[in-house]
């Protein structure tokens, strides 16, 4: 059977909850007897499915998909037309484009076009969230002091974005003070499975995306394909153009065994960062590292979101977690609706997206890490695959200090509320809780949250000269360490929340 016939078959319609959805069916590709897929890395599938599915004869041909379906013989060798369903942006690059596409409606106008013929094709979300600064910290009205001067030093931004959400059928805007963008997407934006009505009838498609932030592949931890780019690629996707990209080669990362005590999920991709970049003897540079194995069920929507967000520090185009119960769960417990949830289940089991211990991919290259091997450590000072384990921290830090000046100071003397004090060569005075990477994780929250409480009862306080903030990467953040009765302990210490 050729391609153009397989196509056809393809194209199906499935029923769920008394709805019909039209359907790009890979498991008809296989029935054809064209081609084998069943056994292709759960992200190769995604592509797969992408090109099927926006073969338009002119920008995504049929020969396109021949290249995608042939992924043994594809990977790394040709570039494919891709098709985001979603682009997301930061406000440090989002606002140089829209200000783009400001001016492209300009010139449509000195030529007779109607300014409103310049529009989006897809979805876009921008959040605001790079700009904020913590100009006031310490106490409880630093969060509203913070904004009110992030809105009156950048009045000309937020007007230029309120109009750019009012002319653009597909832009969205979240003001500053809602989150950080990575963390409102998993949390609000991603569907997972996504829905669009095409005329009269429903379509179903896997949830993709491409985001002008390197941290982007955040989302794939839950299953929804992800990556960076710039602004101008971004661009060029918005108005209708596909992504072009060198079709990647996948890694099968496969995890085993299970997290020991008083680890955290920082703990654990900080090492499979240092693993991925010294020891694992192969490039993950243009590649996907797809994670699979007994040690993927250990681990929870929130900490393998943590694991994909820093797919750029270990070289990866990003780090994929195939749907799963957890993927599920973590849609339940972030407020999804449960139609929504057995709609995300049913179709990706239907298209082999669903991923149990028993369906393991043929990946091209596989690596194994242990996940019984962490221990707890921070990132290096430098690069965090430069990672130093907890028992060598103050050795470590003093050799990098004596690396970079020479010698270790006797330090400076300084007086805070007529008290004497010491400020030596590696003394801590900024002390931050923020980052997508860390307060998108309740367990890491909530141990910090205990850790502060430990302190307050135990009569420790923060020193006076250490500058201490704490900007949680959503609402939720607050609301659950509040719940808890934990936040007045951090705000003890002078974390308050900033922003």
């Amino acid at each position: 059977m050729d391609i153009s016939e397989a196509i056809k078959l393809s194209r199906d319609y499935i029923e769920i909850d008394n709805v019909k959805y039209r359907v790009y069916r890979l498991d008809r590709l296989d029935e054809t007897g064209y081609l084998n897929i069943d056994r292709a890395p759960f992200s190769t599938k995604i592509f797969i499915e992408n090109i099927l599915r926006n073969i338009d004869g002119y920008k995504v041909t049929e020969e396109d998909l021949e290249k995608v379906v042939e992924w043994r013989r594809s990977m790394a060798r040709e570039t494919i037309p891709y098709k985001p369903s979603r682009v997301l942006l930061q406000d440090y690059t989002g606002v140089p484009l829209i200000v783009d596409l400001a001016m492209l409606r300009e010139e449509a106008v000195k030529y007779g076009v109607p300014p409103d013929k310049v529009d989006t094709f897809i979805d876009a979300h921008l959040v605001v969230d790079h700009s904020i600064k913590v100009d006031y910290y310490g106490f409880k009205e630093a969060l509203k002091l913070n904004i009110d001067s992030e809105f009156n030093l950048y009045e000309e931004r937020y007007r230029i974005l309120k109009w750019a959400q009012k002319a653009f059928k597909r832009i969205k805007v979240i003001p500053a003070g809602m989150g950080i963008v990575h963390q409102v997407n998993i949390e609000y934006l991603a569907q997972v499975i996504s829905r669009s009505r095409y005329g009269d009838e429903y379509v179903l498609y896997p949830d993709t995306l491409i985001g002008t932030d390197s941290h982007t592949p955040m989302v794939s931890g839950i299953g929804v394909l992800a990556w960076g780019v710039g602004g101008i690629e971004a661009e060029a996707v918005l108005l209708g153009e596909p992504y072009y990209i060198i079709y990647p080669e996948v890694i099968g990362l496969e995890l085993v065994g299970e997290p020991r005590e008083g680890v955290t999920v920082t703990d654990i991709v900080l090492s499979i960062t240092e693993f991925l970049r010294k020891k694992a003897g192969i490039s993950t540079v243009g590649r996907i590292v797809e994670f699979y194995g007994e040690g993927v069920k250990s681990l929870l929507g929130y900490d393998r979101v943590t694991i994909s967000n820093m797919a750029p520090e270990y070289g990866a185009t990003t780090g994929y977690f195939p749907i799963d119960e957890h993927t599920l769960e973590y849609l339940r417990l972030t407020g999804r609706d449960p139609t929504h949830v057995k709609l995300v289940e049913d179709y990706a089991k239907l298209q082999g997206l669903f991923y149990t211990l028993d369906s393991e991919p043929d990946y091209p290259y596989k690596l194994r890490f242990d996940l019984s091997t962490v221990e707890p450590s921070i990132s290096g000072p430098a690069n965090p695959e430069d990672r130093i384990a907890f028992s060598d921290i103050k050795k470590r830090i003093r050799q990098l200090i004596e690396e970079y000046k020479g010698s270790i100071s006797d330090g400076v003397h300084m007086a805070w509320d007529d008290v004497e004090y010491v400020l030596r060569d590696g003394s801590i005075v900024i002390s931050s809780i923020t980052s997508c990477t860390n307060t998108s994780n309740p367990n890491v929250l909530v141990g910090a949250a205990l850790l502060a409480k430990k302190a307050v009862e135990s009569g420790l306080k923060t020193k006076p000269w250490v500058k201490t903030s704490f900007a949680p990467g959503s609402s939720v953040v607050p609301s659950y360490l509040e719940n808890s009765g934990l936040m007045p302990y951090l705000e003890a210490l002078g974390f308050h929340i900033v922003g």
